[in-house]
């Protein structure tokens, strides 16, 4: 009861030395007395409460940030956009409410002083370490000193333990004989030590280096470190270290002191990472448990994983285990840093050898594909067949024998020897086509025939006589068989045995030929226009001989028609309207053809001879145009003569047709068709060089039987066939754009 009654009489007591109460007011509320104690705690410990917050009641959750020290403020070291990126990096309003520039700053460092980290990782301590040094050196620009000052006071603190690393090494023979308070005093002693070892050895650097961005990182790793082994210290200082963690400092001290780096180093892998066989904190490997599944909980997983502090300290004591060795040395493999180089250039020389390795490995492979690329490019053969033995087809078959890929060519053809030596028609070979002979072993000078304008006229059956017996003279290389008189049939095909089935076939067997239909290709052609009306004639005098003749070409004819009612002379003279026909005189003297051509034109007289179908306007023109400029040594045609000339009807336009498919692929049977000559393409007009739009066709053959024979598969089979086609096309295009004018107009 005496002790209710004096507890009773204190708080009274309380009451009135804080004046809650008085004559008018008979009580008062916890919170008041709640708030004169703390004010009373607050005098007691040296804060002050601002006026203006005297009277306000706190916003803030922690009543730590509404006060200050009573001391003076501290400058602000931190731009505003560094404490604005800062607060927004812990979730924390950027201003509040009234408050500067300052007061946010002052409300950041309080935030970083009293909230955890929590391993969120919230504070990059390096980053402030070289902040804190940047900032040194510009306070001392800003102050400036004396010309020949030596500047210390950027300098790192040296701990001056007055101890050699004699007397630490004898203190070290005692480490880990149980006297847990002597280990730990010898640990603090010698982390302290190579500290100040690491601190002197920055601080005796010349000044451009401190000032460098590698020394300010030295001096800021320097300072991180100290930071980050300050719990350490206070734990050793305590005598508190865990015991777990006691044992393996202990460990790598006493190696460190006896030079033992490599032991050192491995003990403290042992106790950063331990035996666990998850280091990295995995709680569940699977979807059902398994038997070593409580290996892997907290306790087996490295202390580094546990605790941000541990960490860092622990991450500062290998730091200075590296600073240890490199001051105190010894031999070579007792050096972890050594062992690592050495297994490092172990590992960079069996880097570069098997690079080498490699390399010469690649490079013998390539030499050796290479080389069998080549020896079976050279030995690759093919067997070829020629469907067609005119100009075309013999020169085709020609061109296979030179490309020295062919190990059978046949050239087949319904006509027999006779039927083909015998053709009366003359050939005009320009100076290309030559050319292009001339490279196959063609000699015009055993041939017989003329030249004229770099042109070389001769007949057709003279020409493949010439080519057949090239073909018999090259049977000593290639087996090379002619069948005149056998035409290509699907029951040839079928008679043909499987391994003596051709690998590419050439059809040359002109516009009325049916090997393409036997084959399967498709017969659709494109016809395009060569801006050109034209007619042609042949005549027959039986009095003459075969004599190949040059041809004779007139330009700018004009024709009078006025006895079939065209009144078209004056028409005719104007330089504006005139039609501008040409004319070609052609052939051997017995066989003599005319062809008759102008160019696109909407006159009177060009749409009377397009529209009118009377061959006796045709034949009255042709028959006064070939007396007109025939040679001196032939005769004139004559009226009787006059009655056997043939010729066109009307004048019509000049087309050029070319197939849309000129090369064809027979997967089935792994053969390769191209389609040569008139079968390729024709033109409807015949100007007496017809050939040489069949010989342009043929330049590209010996690149396409080559690229067959050598092709590895499929696929470059079709990219052969695709160039052929691609060169087909533009041989039809350049005709179509020039051909007229070389052959006629010029």
């Amino acid at each position: 009861m005496d002790i209710l009654k004096a507890e009773i009489a204190r708080k009274r007591k309380v009451i009135e030395e804080n004046n809650l109460v008085d004559d008018s007011k008979k009580f008062f509320k916890r919170s008041d007395l709640a708030q004169k104690e703390q004010e009373e705690y607050f005098r007691r410990c040296g804060y002050k409460i601002d006026k203006k917050e005297e009277n306000e009641p706190s916003t803030s959750a922690n009543p730590v940030l509404g006060m200050e020290p009573s001391e003076e403020k501290l400058p602000m070291t931190l731009s505003r956009q560094e404490v604005i990126r800062r607060l927004r990096e812990r979730g924390e309003p950027v201003r509040l409410f009234a408050e500067s520039d300052y007061d946010a700053f002052q409300r950041l460092r309080k935030i970083e002083i009293l909230t955890p980290e929590v391993n969120k990782g919230l504070r990059n301590d390096l980053k402030a370490a070289m902040d804190k040094i940047d900032q040194q050196y510009l306070n001392e620009i800003v102050g400036g000193t004396e010309p020949g000052e030596v500047d210390t006071q950027h300098d790192l603190k040296v701990h001056e333990e007055n101890t050699t690393i004699e007397e630490l090494e004898a203190l070290g023979i005692t480490l880990g004989t149980g006297d847990d308070v002597g280990d730990q005093e010898v640990i603090d002693r010698f982390l302290k030590f190579l500290l100040g070892v690491w601190a002197k050895d920055l601080n005796s650097r010349e000044d451009h280096v401190k000032r460098s961005v590698q020394g300010k990182l030295a001096s800021a790793t320097h300072s991180q470190t100290e930071s980050y082994l300050k719990p350490l210290f206070r734990k050793l200082r305590k005598k508190s270290l865990p015991a777990d963690i006691k044992e393996s400092i202990t460990d790598i001290i006493k190696f460190m002191l006896e030079r033992e780096y490599v032991k050192a180093n491995d003990a403290y892998l042992q106790m950063a990472i331990g035996n666990a066989p998850w280091p990295i904190g995995v709680t569940m490997v699977g979807i059902h448990a398994r038997t070593g599944r409580e290996k892997i909980f907290s306790k087996h997983v490295a202390h580094v994983l546990n605790d941000e502090t541990q960490r860092k300290y622990i991450q500062g004591l290998k730091r200075l285990m590296t600073i240890c060795q490199k001051h105190f040395t010894t031999v070579p493999s007792k050096c972890a840093e050594r062992a690592g180089e050495r297994a490092e250039e172990k590992y960079r020389a069996l880097a570069l050898d098997t690079a080498l390795s490699t390399l010469v490995a690649v490079a013998v492979y390539v030499l050796v594909k290479v080389s069998l690329d080549g020896v079976r490019q050279w030995r690759a053969r093919i067997s070829v067949l020629v469907v067609g033995s005119g100009p075309v087809g013999l020169t085709a078959a020609l061109v296979a024998v030179r490309s020295g890929k062919v190990l059978k060519l046949t050239v087949l053809d319904e006509r027999h020897r006779s039927a083909l030596l015998c053709r009366p028609q003359q050939i005009a070979l320009d100076a290309r086509s030559v050319e292009f002979l001339l490279g196959l072993g063609v000699d015009f000078d055993n041939m017989e025939g003329c030249w004229h304008n770099e042109h070389f006229f001769t007949r057709i059956g003279v020409f493949q006589e010439h080519l057949l017996s090239i073909l018999e003279q090259k049977k000593r290389e290639v087996d090379v068989t002619v069948q005149l008189g056998t035409k290509f049939t699907e029951d040839y095909l079928r008679r043909i045995p499987q391994n003596d089935w051709p690998s590419v076939i050439v059809v040359a067997d002109g516009s009325c030929g049916d090997s393409c239909s036997v084959l399967g290709i498709s017969s659709d052609y494109t016809v395009e226009s060569c801006h050109a009306y034209g007619a042609n004639a042949t005549i027959e005098r039986l009095d003459q001989r075969q004599v190949p003749t040059s041809e004779i070409r007139a330009h700018s004819l004009y024709f009078d028609l006025s006895a079939y009612g065209v009144e078209a002379l004056r028409e005719h003279r104007s330089p504006t309207t005139k039609p501008g026909f040409h004319l070609k005189i052609y052939g051997t003297l017995r066989n003599r053809y005319m062809a008759l051509v102008c160019p696109t034109s909407d006159t009177k007289m060009v749409r009377f001879l397009r529209h009118t179908a009377n061959s006796s306007i045709m034949k009255n023109i042709f028959h006064q145009s070939f007396n007109a400029y025939k040679t001196d040594i032939e005769p004139r045609l004559s009226d009787v003569t006059h009655h056997h000339m043939q010729c066109s009807r009307r004048l019509f336009e000049i087309q050029l047709s070319h197939r849309r498919i000129s090369a064809a692929y027979i997967e089935g049977d792994n053969v390769a068709v191209t389609v040569e000559g008139e079968a390729a393409r024709v033109l409807n007009f015949d100007t007496g060089c017809g050939v040489n739009l069949g010989m342009r066709g043929l330049e590209s053959m010996g690149s396409f039987i080559y690229r067959t024979a050598t092709a590895v598969d499929q696929n470059d089979i079709l990219e052969a066939l695709s160039a052929k086609m691609q060169h087909s096309r533009h041989v039809a295009e350049i005709f179509k754009q020039t051909g007229l004018a070389e052959s006629m107009y010029d």
